[in-house]
Parts: C-alpha cells; sequence; structure tokens
C-alpha cells in the first residue's frame, strides 16, 4: 500500500550530527525533532532544562514569546515544543514542531524550511547582551517559572508523592533529579552559567533529528544540511561520544520502607520492583505483557483483585520504565488500609511469578497489549513516540517486528520474567485521614 510505513533511515548530515527518516504519507502532519544528547548528571539537569526555556523565550530575529507565536501563526499555527526527556543513559534536550504536510498548504509557503530557520534562530541566536550573556531578564523569569512549577507539585498529592518516591528509588543514581533541594539550585543558577551550558552544548553535544512524514528523504536530508551547515559556521565542534545503552539500577540488599507525612487527606503507597530487564533486554516483549497483567489490561489484576474486589484503594496504576527496567505501582489509599493494600499489590505480582494467572486474563492482555501496539499507527505523536526511542537507542525494532513478538510469547516466558522482578522500595505518604476510632484497618466502603 502507498501510505504504508517503509524502514528507518539515519543518514549522518555532518559529524556528530545524524537525521533519522521514517517515510510516511498516512498522515496530514508530519513532525520534525531536533535534540541534543548530553550524559545524565543530576547537577545539570535542572541548568538544562533552564536553558531551553530561556532559549524558548526569544531570540535575535523574534526576541519575545509574542513575536515567535505570531511568527507561528504566520506558519500555519505550526504547534513548536521543548523537549526534554531521558531515554537510556542520556538527557535529550531541543526543540520538536508539527509540520502540515506540503498537499495541504494553501501556497507556496516553504513551511518545513521556515521552521527550520526559526528552530536554527532558537537555538543558534539567543538574545545576549553585549557580551554575549543569555539575557538576564529572561533567566530570570524562567527561573521563576520553574520554582513555581516545583511548588505547585505540592498541590498535585499524586504527583507529589511520585517524585518524592523517585527521590528515593534512584537516590545516588545518574537517573536522580531531587526534589529536595531543587528550589535552591534553581534559584542559585546564574546567567553566565546557563551561558557557558549553552557554548559546551553547541560545542559538544552529538545531535540526533528525527523526522516523520511524507516530505522525500534527500530534499529534508538538504534541508538539514544546510541548516546545520549555516548555524555551526564560526564553531569549532569536538563531539564526545555517548553511551546508548539503557541504565540498569544497582539492587538493594534489602527491601527499604519509608514513611513520610502529607498535608493532603489521601494517602499513597508506592511499591517500586527493579528487573534488569529494560527495551534492549531479550525478556523485554515478555515484562511488557506481564506489565499488562499486572496493571494495564481490561482485567488487570491491580484494578480486579486490589481495587474493585477487595475495595482497597481509590485508584491503582502501574508504570513499567522500559529504559530501566523498573515496575512502579502507585494506589491511592485510606491510611486504614496501608497493610491490606501492600500484601493484596505483592501478591499480584507473585501470581504472575508462579504462572497462576487465568487463561482469560492470558488472551485479554495480549490482545489489550497487541490492539495498543496497532492503534500506533493511527497517530503521528504515537510512531514517533516509538521510532525516535529505539533510533536513539541504536535499535532497529519495526512496529510490526514488535507485534509479532508479543504475539508468539508463552504463558512461561511471561511468568519467567515476572520471576526476574525485586521489591526494593515501599514508600508510603500518609495523609491527614487517620485511622478508625478503634484503631483497626479495614476495607474502603463503597
Amino acid at each position: 500500500m502507498p501510505n504504508e510505513l517503509t524502514p528507518l533511515q539515519t543518514h549522518e548530515i555532518l559529524p556528530g550530527i545524524t537525521l533519522t527518516v521514517l517515510p510516511s504519507k498516512r498522515f496530514k502532519v508530519g513532525l520534525f525533532s531536533c535534540v541534543f544528547a548530553l550524559p545524565l548528571s543530576p547537577e545539570n539537569s535542572y541548568t538544562r532544562s533552564l536553558l531551553f526555556s530561556v532559549l524558548r523565550r526569544g531570540c535575535k530575529c523574534y526576541p519575545t514569546l509574542s513575536h515567535i507565536s505570531r511568527r507561528l501563526d504566520e506558519l500555519y499555527a505550526t504547534p513548536y515544543h521543548v523537549v526534554d526527556t531521558i531515554k537510556g543513559n542520556c538527557q535529550y534536550i531541543g526543540f520538536s514542531a508539527e509540520l502540515l504536510e506540503n498537499r495541504y498548504l494553501l501556497d507556496d509557503t516553504d513551511l518545513c524550511g521556515d521552521i527550520l530557520s526559526l528552530m536554527r534562530q532558537m537555538l543558534f541566536c539567543p538574545l545576549t547582551d553585549p557580551n554575549g550573556k543569555l539575557c538576564e531578564r529572561y533567566v530570570e523569569a524562567e527561573k521563576k517559572n520553574a520554582v513555581d512549577h516545583l511548588r505547585s507539585l505540592q498541590n498535585h498529592p499524586s504527583s507529589y508523592a511520585m517524585a518524592r518516591f523517585s527521590d528515593i528509588f534512584y537516590q545516588n543514581e545518574p537517573f536522580a533529579v531531587a526534589l529536595e533541594g531543587a528550589e535552591q539550585r534553581i534559584s542559585s543558577i546564574t546567567a553566565d552559567q546557563l551561558t557557558t551550558t549553552w557554548h559546551e552544548m553547541l560545542c559538544q553535544a552529538p545531535i540526533r533529528c528525527f523526522y516523520i512524514g511524507g516530505m522525500p528523504s534527500a530534499a529534508l536530508i538538504e534541508r538539514v544540511r544546510a541548516m546545520m551547515q549555516t548555524a555551526f559556521a564560526g564553531i569549532d565542534r569536538t563531539v564526545q561520544p555517548i553511551d546508548q545503552h539503557c541504565c540498569v539500577a544497582r539492587s538493594w540488599d534489602t527491601v527499604r520502607r519509608v514513611e513520610e507525612a502529607g498535608r493532603e487527606g489521601q494517602s499513597h503507597l508506592i511499591l517500586g520492583w527493579r528487573s534488569g530487564v529494560t527495551v534492549q533486554s531479550p525478556e523485554y516483549y515478555a515484562m511488557m505483557l506481564c506489565h499488562e497483567l499486572l496493571g494495564l489490561s481490561p482485567i488487570s489484576r491491580l484494578f480486579v483483585h486490589v481495587r474493585e474486589a477487595h475495595s482497597l484503594c481509590y485508584s491503582c496504576s502501574s508504570i513499567y520504565r522500559i529504559e530501566r527496567g523498573d515496575i512502579i505501582v502507585n494506589c491511592g489509599i485510606s491510611a486504614n488500609n496501608r497493610t491490606l493494600a501492600e500484601r493484596a499489590i505483592i501478591e499480584q505480582i507473585e501470581v504472575l511469578q508462579r504462572n497462576e494467572f487465568s487463561d482469560a486474563e492470558w488472551q485479554a492482555a495480549k490482545k489489550s497489549l497487541i490492539g495498543s501496539c496497532r492503534q500506533m499507527n493511527d497517530s503521528t505523536r504515537s510512531l514517533f513516540r516509538y521510532y525516535e526511542l529505539r533510533s536513539l537507542l541504536g535499535m532497529q525494532q519495526s512496529l510490526e517486528q514488535s507485534i509479532e513478538r508479543f504475539e508468539a510469547l508463552t504463558r512461561e516466558e511471561v511468568a519467567a520474567a515476572a520471576r526476574k522482578l525485586r521489591l526494593e522500595l515501599v514508600y508510603f505518604r500518609r495523609g491527614t485521614g487517620g485511622l478508625d476510632e478503634d484503631g483497626e484497618e479495614g476495607a474502603i466502603d463503597d
């Protein structure tokens, strides 16, 4: 079929700069991203994120957000975003834009060329003072926004509890971005520091561009190459190699238990398992289906056996961090039910490890996971997320190949993957709602 996806095509544009293209005429909108690959560093992560907030704020040609917004409106209201994500051992940070395909434009606007030009201006020609230092006013404004965002987390109890869990779970690891002390670290960042970080990034960081859409690859390659050659004219680049493998965290010898007091009424119980099974592992597909059985399918064990059958929590969900191999279960509960909920959640993992889930659960989870994969074909952004991750990690697995692997899985393979899970942290954030008057633990009343 003419609108089917063809294999990924990766091209070296310039030394240290690659462009990966996924050709597809299936959608009206294409998606282009340009990110810098930087090694994980808890000390620098806030500085890098702040840097791109400042770069997004204004450049020499378009000095304010209003100017940038007006320019984007002229370019068919193109959505334009900061990308800031962690994949494997790297922080990838840059910009992305969703481009209306040329066949739908009403005039001869060179939309791709104009967006690339804007991206170059914002990355390489930010607003600076006469000494070349990034605009002090923008730096201070974005520092305030970042601090306000941190403070706002406390008004979202579930998000704040998860952030505190991550602080503890990933303590002393490159992946960690400590919440405690973050406000002080952000407030201490100076315009001079951001300017130095910006120069180091331009001179040393590999650049990874990714495009999904219907533009001919040859034309896009030439446009991106021309943009990069113009951008790096006069810049002495010595690209630092990066490790594209996923992080496999160290394991604690015993289960850690941490309890903290919260100001919210509802309590939060979060359990974290490590497995060492990442997206690059042979057991990845089995672990994905294990996670589907646990917390994602329509009849997942967390929903059916913890929330519905025993009414032990208000909400219960799980996350599989595929770049780290961790499964995290997060539930909102009454403080009364802490012990019962913890036991019930651990029991669901043990059922999977013993291969004691029913055939109905097995079939439902398999259909749900495969159906979710097939639905990716209906969304530019879903396909982008799937293929961009794999391209950044140097993988060539197509979506169709992943579906075939899921279809071929056996129950024992899934149980074997589940047996790799090791519980390492139980975090409880106690809300202001206490125990019942008699001090007994019980179930939540419907």
